[in-house]
């Protein structure tokens, strides 16, 4: 996945470049994004702590931007890994340890953003808003109880939350750094006492602009 995530970026610079002295003076455009992203899950316990952990996004993203303000909604297929660390207590539904986890989301954050200063070749810009988070799956959770349940009973399958960053077009190329936290839990621990954390994650992405 590394070296798929290495060559959509290559492709999304390489390509970039041979729009960046073409800037339009669109209101609309669209194009795709990739990049990093690094996530923890956040609860109130003594239980349960987690480590932030390398992960991947994909997809795609639309900007309506009729003046200095501007509208963005992506689509994107995310995958969150983080280590989680449950600490020995007196509940016998869990085994203490580390455990690797992960969740493979598809996330449709909205953007609304401004544009600080500069024109259509180069800006800088600031956003934030909501996000949907829907999960189709996970690894690592299950594996944290000593009782025999579907994985899925541990994956939130919707999670709200938001996100605020900023970042800077460049031609046709447009890059992003935000920060997202989950309103909502993401992960169901609520059989080990450990209620249903959130997620915190940094998100760095590199998008083109194709129109």
């Amino acid at each position: 996945m590394k070296k798929a995530l290495s060559g959509i970026l290559l492709t999304l610079i390489v390509t970039g470049s041979a729009f960046a002295q073409k800037p339009s003076g669109s209101v609309f455009t669209f194009g795709p994004k990739a990049g990093i992203n690094y996530t923890t899950l956040i609860e109130d316990t003594k239980s349960l702590s987690s480590n932030y952990q390398l992960g991947y996004h994909g997809g795609a993203f639309i900007r309506v931007s009729p003046g200095k303000f501007y509208l963005q909604p992506e689509v994107l297929l995310t995958a969150k890994k983080t280590d989680v660390i449950v600490n020995q207590n007196s509940n016998t539904n869990t085994e203490a340890g580390t455990y690797k986890v992960t969740f493979t989301n598809v996330d449709v954050p909205l953007m609304i953003g401004t544009r600080l200063v500069g024109n259509e070749s180069f800006n800088l810009r600031v956003f934030g808003g909501p996000l949907a988070s829907f999960n189709l799956g996970g690894k690592g959770l299950k594996e944290l109880f000593k009782e025999n349940q579907s994985a899925a009973e541990y994956y939130e399958k919707t999670v709200w939350g938001f996100q605020a960053g900023a970042g800077f077009d460049l031609g046709a190329l447009t890059f992003d750094a935000r920060y997202e936290r989950g309103l909502t839990g993401a992960a169901n621990l609520k059989r080990a006492d450990m209620g249903k954390p959130n997620t915190g994650l940094f998100q760095f992405s590199l998008g083109i602009k194709l129109l």
